[in-house]
């Protein structure tokens, strides 16, 4: 189960990072202007502006909590809001007429399994937040 989490967690990781890091390497002012008529649906243009230009940075944060382990459930929380906002905004159906459904519900899928079962074994977590057996441990007997 730890490497399945691992193979999970990991390209996750990365879609999320490599999202964020192509929205500034194109432009982040070319990023928020073809999104802001979209963004604005859903809040004032001053906050639409505001999350746009914030969320290529957020994805970059969140694909790196995810890619390392680190602070695995608080980067699958955040990643779970940005794709249920995503998949909110545009639609559980398919978008583009070659998917059954938004490409977005897969990884908002993994983002839950991560968010409910944690980084596993091969994570930072488990390197720095190791956890002793409940119990005192041991499996010691008592005469």
């Amino acid at each position: 189960m730890n490497f399945g989490l691992f193979l999970a967690r990991v390209p996750l990781g990365l879609y999320f990072g490599l999202s964020g890091f192509m929205k500034v390497k194109t432009g982040l002012g070319a990023y928020v202007a073809s999104n802001l008529s979209t963004a604005q649906q859903y809040m004032p243009e001053g906050v639409a502006r505001g999350y746009l230009n914030a969320l290529p940075f957020a994805e970059i944060f969140v694909g790196a909590l995810l890619a390392l382990g680190l602070f695995t459930r608080i980067g699958a929380f955040l990643a779970t809001a940005i794709l249920a906002c995503y998949v909110w905004a545009t639609g559980v159906h398919c978008m583009n007429g070659t998917t059954p459904f938004n490409n977005a519900i897969v990884p908002l899928g993994l983002s839950i399994a991560l968010l409910t079962v944690g980084p596993g074994k091969l994570s930072a977590d488990m390197l720095l937040f190791k956890r002793k057996p409940a119990g005192g441990g041991g499996g010691e007997k008592k005469h």
